[in-house]
């Protein structure tokens, strides 16, 4: 285990510092500067989180080959066409010296705690290679991969332009979010679309809110925040408590970052959500035939920018020493040539433009700056250099405001950005960014509430446009909803009933016009009468959640798989209806069922003219009873939500593929067991406390999503504020703090982070050096 008391003197400390470990693993740092304060926050990112750290820098680096084989190749060469490692060594040469400096002592700090590491994460022994020196270029590549991930409109375009071409405008509009555009790709481009690492996102999204004091009975601000991003153990966040003379700061941190992400300091508090902003386009560009290293624009050919790169793959068991692969990255004036990973040189391609490209340093210097802003205008200032990836801030502070700002690079185009752009036309480059002064904000509102949720947050008159794709408003209502009907003055107690709130929004009006089917069967009848008690909730002892859970999945997939059959006959390459198929999409069923889209229930495969969406409801619920039937067995009252919802907590990459469907390929392992961690989980997709549903074959109605880290801060009382984290501090997996959070976590529990110290304490300090 990690040292967690005694002495150690080491160089580049300035002065004495302590780390105290609570009874729950978190870090809390003491220190005179603010310099050791960050050394220290690396020693113990190092200490507890040095394999997680690991990987994500050979992820975003495009290494993962070395360790891993073959199996990684298809990240690595993605990783290596987005060019994220010379992206993190522009931003390094970009720093203010200010920033350098902190990030110095950060990464001197990590190699510090690397070098007191007793015995190395027992990963590098089953991999079979020495952890390098941890560098700051590690630590913005870490920023680069966070951009990537938290990027979502590439794949929506691609998603788009693939369904008005194969089920048209009208029947895309039903599923995805309605544009007037009609544009899709060209035929003669079908073939090159980028598939594995491009397919749609079936979930990215969080929730945060504040209320003013005139909502509460301390008569001061609330601020509540729960990111959602993908399961995995350790979790993505780290909790840490910072005090020296002018930092003090708690809340969640990045392992290989020098910073609190998400928190609160002496006299404000932050949260973030996803904005969904639109910044990512793609180009489709026309190769000229007899080159293919140029593309044309309004009417030339201009020459790419060609770099090769070589990827080294280490061997699989008993095979010989393996060549590095040799990875040609071609670039338009755009971005790098998405059709490359395809290995496609024909007469098209797909190029990139994304706003990790346009990164100087800035986003670094605004999350460093937060933890210092005591108000409105320095939490303004430090956000003013924010590039991506564009979040909505919620705020509060000590003096009672509070107030809302989208910092980012916008870009302004001529084009929707809703499709693919025609990349032989000038006119469709970026025009440049929305200007600061235009960004979306909002102070002290009249109704004294802030609330977001991936939702469209802008005002009717908001110049321009930001995203044509929101996530739904289910969320966002639900929240605003439960704090103005409140029946009793706001506290943190009523947001921790908010934040694990598991109404499904089905309740209101889907459900009823569902429950209208004629039954044909006692078991059908059966079925029905149980669903017409439910109260909605996705709680884990309820039945009623895996009955609706199947028979919308079922719905889901019969509405779909007819035009997915039929298109596949025409068309080599159907993701975007597939993919459809294997998540939950309420939106859509609502649109077909109460908002006249009853032309999806037509099934197409079959010889009867014209079927109603009442007789493929029919069809649907005999599907789902059989599904659980055979899973569940007879008895519907046994059907509990708790037996089919199961959260999965990956780790990379020791735990089978098949349970992390969404990080890069790795060979499956045998000692899966022993890494990997789940839990029964209630919830759904939209509800507020988040839990999807995987539709996938092979992990059916399983969660690889949900809150990763929930935090409530009371601006009136730093010692009422709670904080949460999915699984545990440590990254050890013989540590007691390796999941000894997951079923707290799902519980609804929360920690207090002035509390609960260990007598033990480590201190860090400078090393005397011999004359």
């Amino acid at each position: 285990m990690p040292k967690k008391d005694g002495q150690l003197a080491l160089e580049h400390i300035l002065d004495e510092t302590f780390i105290q470990y609570d009874a729950n693993g978190v870090a809390h740092i003491q220190a005179e500067e603010d310099l050791d304060a960050f050394f220290a926050l690396g020693f113990a990112h190092a200490q507890n989180r040095l394999w997680q750290m690991e990987m994500n820098r050979k992820t975003a680096s495009g290494q993962l080959s070395e360790i891993l084989g073959a199996s990684s190749l298809q990240s690595d060469i993605f990783m290596r066409t987005l060019r994220l490692q010379k992206n993190a060594e522009r931003m390094w040469q970009n720093l203010p010296q200010r920033e350098k400096k902190v990030l110095e002592h950060y990464v001197q700090g990590v190699n510090a705690g690397i070098k007191q590491l007793d015995l190395l994460p027992i990963e590098y022994l089953l991999y079979g290679f020495q952890p390098k020196a941890w560098t700051e270029v590690d630590s913005l590549l870490w920023m680069q991969l966070m951009t990537v991930q938290l990027s979502t409109n590439l794949s929506a375009e691609l998603q788009r332009s693939e369904l008005i071409q194969t089920v048209g405008l009208s029947k895309t509009n039903a599923l995805m979010a309605k544009i007037a555009d009609n544009r899709a790709i060209d035929r003669a481009a079908a073939n090159i679309l980028p598939t594995e690492y491009l397919s749609p996102k079936s979930y990215i999204g969080s929730n945060s809110w504040v209320v003013s004091g005139q909502h509460t009975g301390s008569g001061m601000p609330l601020l509540a925040n729960d990111p959602h991003l993908t399961n995995s153990i350790p979790s993505i966040f780290y909790l840490a408590d910072i005090n020296t003379k002018q930092l003090k700061v708690s809340g969640a941190t990045f392992p290989g970052l020098p910073f609190v992400v998400i928190g609160h300091n002496q006299n404000i508090a932050w949260g973030l959500t996803n904005m969904m902003a639109d910044t990512q386009d793609a180009y489709l560009e026309k190769i000229n035939p007899d080159n293919i290293n140029q593309y044309e624009v309004d009417g030339e050919y201009l020459d790419m920018d060609v770099t090769v790169e070589q990827i080294k793959i280490k061997p699989g068991f008993l095979e010989k020493e393996k060549a590095p692969y040799s990875v040609v990255i071609r670039r338009t004036h755009r971005g790098p040539l998405l059709s490359d990973l395809q290995g496609s040189h024909n007469s098209y391609a797909y190029s990139l433009r994304w706003i990790g490209d346009e990164q100087q340093g800035g986003t670094f210097s605004s999350f460093l700056n937060i933890n210092y802003a005591q108000n409105w205008q320095q939490f303004n200032q430090a956000l003013s250099s924010f590039v991506a990836p564009i979040h909505n801030f919620v705020y509060a502070d000590k003096q009672g405001n509070i107030g809302y700002l989208a910092p980012g690079k916008f870009p302004k185009r001529v084009h929707s950005g809703a499709v693919p752009a025609k990349g032989w036309l000038s006119e469709s480059d970026w025009q440049g960014w929305i200007a600061q002064n235009e960004w979306p904000t909002l102070f002290n509102p009249e109704s004294g509430m802030i609330v977001t949720a991936n939702n469209n947050v802008l005002a009717d008159d908001y110049p321009y446009p930001i995203t044509s794709d929101w996530a739904e408003d289910y969320r966002a209502k639900r929240i605003t909803h439960l704090l103005k009907n409140a029946d009793r003055i706001l506290s943190v107690e009523h947001f921790k009933q908010i934040q694990l709130d598991v109404l499904h929004p089905a309740k209101s009006k889907l459900l009823a016009r569902m429950l209208q089917i004629q039954t044909r069967s006692p078991q059908q009848t059966e079925a029905i009468n149980l669903l017409k008690k439910w109260d909605g909730n996705m709680q884990l002892t309820s039945p009623e959640a895996s009955l609706f859970a199947a028979w919308t999945a079922h719905f889901n997939r019969l509405l779909l798989e007819d035009d997915s059959a039929k298109s596949s006959r025409v068309q080599h390459n159907l993701q975007a209806l597939d993919s459809l198929m294997r998540q939950e999409n309420q939106k859509f069923i609502e649109t077909v069922l109460l908002d006249g889209q009853s032309e999806w229930c037509d099934y197409l495969e079959t010889a009867q003219t014209i079927e109603s969406c009442d007789q493929l409801l029919i069809y649907a619920l005999d599907h789902a009873l059989n599904e659980l039937v055979q899973k569940l067995g007879t008895d519907m009252s046994t059907w509990q939500w708790s037996k089919l919802h199961i959260a999965q907590y990956p780790h990379f990459p020791l735990s089978d593929n098949i349970q992390a469907p969404h990080s890069p390929k790795s060979p499956d392992s045998i000692l899966s067991e022993v890494f990997h961690r789940s839990i029964a989980s209630p919830g759904g997709g939209d509800t507020v406390n988040v839990a999807p549903v995987s539709l996938m074959e092979d992990s059916r109605f399983n969660q690889f999503f949900g809150p990763s880290y929930r935090q409530i801060i009371d601006l009136k009382n730093d010692k009422n504020s709670l904080f949460s984290i999915s699984t545990g501090q440590s990254g050890n997996v013989l540590s007691q703090h390796y999941d000894d959070l997951i079923a707290f976590h799902h519980q609804g529990k929360y920690i207090l982070l002035l509390t609960n110290f260990h007598n033990k304490r480590l201190t860090l300090k400078p090393k005397i050096k011999a004359n």
